[in-house]
């Protein structure tokens, strides 16, 4: 066996269905072993393919559906992939020759929006939001670097999104930390890869797609940015200090006032058409999401009884 594919998912079969055919016809002539980690609390996804070997994590999060995922795996190579990466052969290829060039290194893809759904974007007033902000690509963010970048850029942390790395390493260090949500686990895990001498690189000519095309809303958004806080006040309760949201007294009254009116601000996210006004709402919408998820949510079990005790 080459490699061992890991894909946690809570069920979403419009999207997950599509990354599965990807990886599939991906892999053909490739040993590999593709591991589908359920993660919805039901237990609810079911395929029907001799090579896809499905295990259930019954929605304890991303991390651990991950560190499930490996429990089962049978090759020295791991490959995590998110449920909506789509990928091909040369990407299985590219990634399995990476890995015999060097032992102690780990590797991201860059990703961006498959070309489908880019057409879609100036549909909708949240997809030209998304447009605005270069959210469709982290290949945008590097403002006009990216031909200037070489061909591995040593990373200070890493996404699951496409992340390969020898099985070993992961063993050593224990896996994924036990986080209730995506938002903080693949930095907590970068901090114990890095104590071990493992190095992450982002690969600049190798890109996959990710399509987001039934998350594309700015409810689902605000609810990335208000779980996501909740899992940095987690590492920052935990001892990463450095991990924790920093507000200060202005940036808290604002937080409060976005909660206090922040169903007026859905109201107007709602039916303002696409523009400044627009784009100045929904900024506030996800900053008052990251404000409740660090200072007012309350933490999910087992979390409370962990710090309260």
């Amino acid at each position: 066996m080459e490699l061992t594919i890991i894909i946690p998912s809570v069920g979403d079969m419009a999207i997950l269905t599509r990354t599965l055919d990807a990886v599939l016809l991906a892999t053909q002539t490739i040993e590999t072993e593709i591991i589908l980690v359920d993660d919805s609390a039901d237990g609810i996804v079911e395929v029907d393919n001799p090579r896809l070997k499905v295990v259930r994590s019954y929605g304890k999060g991303a991390s651990n559906a991950r560190n499930e995922g490996l429990k089962h795996a049978k090759s020295d190579l791991i490959l995590f992939l998110d449920d909506d990466i789509l990928i091909s052969e040369n990407h299985i290829l590219e990634t399995l020759q990476l890995h015999k060039e060097s032992s102690k290194k780990a590797y991201n893809f860059y990703w961006v929006y498959p070309e489908d759904l880019m057409r879609e974007l100036p549909e909708t007033k949240f997809g030209k939001y998304v447009l605005h902000e270069g959210l469709y690509s982290n290949q945008h963010r590097l403002e006009g670097k990216y031909d200037e970048l070489p061909k591995l850029t040593k990373q200070k942390g890493l996404t699951s999104q496409y992340f390969s790395i020898e099985k070993r390493w992961l063993d050593e260090v224990g896996g994924y930390d036990s986080i209730p949500y995506a938002g903080i686990e693949d930095l907590l895990l970068f901090r114990k890869l890095e104590r071990i001498g493992i190095e992450v690189f982002l690969v600049k000519d190798q890109v996959v797609f990710q399509n987001e095309a039934n998350r594309i809303q700015a409810d689902k958004l605000f609810n990335r940015y208000r779980t996501g806080a909740l899992t940095r006040r987690i590492a920052a309760l935990r001892g990463h200090k450095d991990l924790g949201v920093q507000f200060n007294g202005t940036e808290k009254i604002k937080g409060e006032l976005g909660t206090l009116f922040l169903p007026l601000l859905r109201l107007i996210e709602n039916k303002a058409a696409y523009g400044l006004l627009y784009r100045k709402v929904v900024h506030y919408i996800l900053f008052t999401g990251t404000y409740l998820g660090y200072f007012k949510d309350e933490l999910p079990t087992p979390f409370a009884e962990e710090f309260n005790n």
